[in-house]
C-alpha cells in the first residue's frame, strides 16, 4: 500500500497522488512546449494535469534593454 509515500506529507509537497503513469513533452513551436502528465487507470491513458510553457524570448515586452 502506499500509505508511506502519501502520509505524512512534506510541507514542500502540494499534491501528491499514488498512481502510475507517464509524462508527455510536446514542443510545439520554438516560443511554446506543453507537459502533460497521463495516469494509467483501467488500463486507459487519462490526462491529469499540464502546463503551458512558453519562450519568454519571443516576447517582445521581455526583450527591451532599458538602461
Amino acid at each position: 500500500m502506499f500509505c508511506s509515500y502519501t502520509e505524512p506529507q512534506p510541507a514542500i509537497s502540494a499534491f501528491r497522488e499514488a498512481s502510475f503513469g507517464h509524462g508527455q513533452f510536446e514542443v510545439v513551436n520554438a516560443s511554446y512546449a506543453k507537459w502533460s502528465w497521463h495516469r494509467n487507470q483501467d488500463d486507459e491513458s487519462v490526462q491529469a494535469d499540464s502546463v503551458s510553457i512558453t519562450n519568454l524570448a519571443s516576447n517582445p515586452a521581455c526583450n527591451r534593454l532599458e538602461i
